[in-house]
């Protein structure tokens, strides 16, 4: 089973929130739902700006954990800096 650990951020609010899903078009669909999301469900105008895939749910845990609390780094992460990707573990998939 694949893991995506996926970064979301919003230019309107230069909010950034991390997480990690099996399905990450239906994950971003609930982001928006107040119902199902109320934290980020406040925020609009969320992009995926960064996504990595893990073979197993505890990297994609572990790499969660590991952006969770860099909140002021994801902006630069927004603005297209080099934060040091791929991690090793990571798969670099084409698209």
């Amino acid at each position: 089973m694949e893991y995506v650990v996926y970064i979301l951020y919003s230019k309107l609010r230069q909010q950034s929130y991390v997480g990690y899903t099996q399905n990450l078009i239906n994950r971003f669909k609930t982001h928006n739902d107040y119902k199902k999301s109320k934290y980020t469900s406040k925020y609009d105008g969320w992009e995926v700006i960064h996504v990595e895939f893990y073979d197993s749910k505890q990297q994609a845990l572990e790499r969660e954990k590991y952006y969770k609390p860099k909140f002021l780094m994801l902006s630069a992460l927004a603005k297209g800096l080099d934060l040091g990707y791929p991690p090793s573990g990571a798969i670099k998939k084409e698209k």
